[in-house]
C-alpha cells in the first residue's frame, strides 16, 4: 500500500483484479463485462486519483479513451457496473461505504437522485 490514504493501482491492475473477482462471469470474449469494467474504473479513478502524476489519473485517461460520460450519465445502483465500482473501492480505497453512498453518504435505501449512483 502506498503512503497515501488510498492505493494507486494502474488500469491494468484494476482490470486484473476485476477479472479475478468475477472469474466465473468473465470470459475472453465478454466485451460487455469489459466495457462495464472500464466505466467502473473511470468513475473510481475520477473519485480517488491523487493528481495528474498518479497511476489512477493515468487510468482515468485510459478509461476515458473508451468511455466518455455525458453530463447526466451515472452508474445505476445495483447494476453490474455499480458492483464492479464497489469492488474497486473496497479493494483499493478500503471502504465498504457502511451501507451509504460514497458521494452523498445517504443510506442506499433512501438515495438522493442528485448523486451519480442511483
Amino acid at each position: 500500500m502506498i503512503d497515501t490514504k488510498y492505493q494507486d493501482p494502474t488500469c491494468e491492475d484494476m482490470i486484473e483484479y476485476l477479472k479475478e473477482q468475477n472469474k466465473g462471469l468473465w470470459t475472453e470474449s465478454d466485451e460487455a463485462l469489459e466495457d462495464e469494467s472500464i466505466v467502473a474504473i473511470y468513475y473510481f479513478a475520477s473519485h480517488y486519483h491523487g493528481g495528474q502524476w498518479s497511476n489512477l489519473y493515468s487510468a482515468l485517461c485510459q478509461a476515458g479513451n473508451s468511455y466518455s460520460p455525458g453530463l447526466s450519465d451515472e452508474i445505476g445502483h445495483g447494476s453490474s457496473c455499480d458492483d464492479l465500482y464497489r469492488d474497486l473501492v473496497y479493494q483499493y480505497a478500503g471502504d465498504d461505504f457502511g451501507g451509504s453512498c460514497p458521494d452523498c453518504l445517504n443510506p442506499m435505501d433512501d438515495h438522493s437522485r442528485d448523486c451519480h449512483i442511483q
